[in-house]
């Protein structure tokens, strides 16, 4: 099991993860990728407060391009705190 997940290089893939937050990150959320061509498939991501469970970030023109999730179970994103924007899965360039 990992408690979190941060991903800066491009063209990876990660299969079969159990990301489990234990309610709590140090740091951001649960799995962090700010590269391109990251897959993530057969997971589990979760366990997460006032948190996103997964963040997905691109910069430049091409970055955030070619992100597949497949077949990932979010579970347990809770939002205990006032004025926090959470989601299970948030992507942005």
């Amino acid at each position: 099991m990992i408690r979190q997940l941060h991903n800066h290089a491009a063209n990876v893939a990660f299969d079969g993860l159990d990301i489990d937050a234990n309610a709590g990150t140090p740091t951001g959320a649960a799995f962090e990728s700010d590269a391109e061509g990251v897959t993530i498939r057969n997971s589990r991501i979760g366990n997460v407060t006032d948190e996103k469970g997964a963040l997905l970030i691109g910069w430049g023109s091409t970055a955030s391009q070619r992100v597949l999730v497949d077949n990932v179970v979010f579970h347990d994103v809770y939002q205990v705190g006032d004025g926090v924007h959470n989601e299970c899965l948030y992507a942005m360039s």
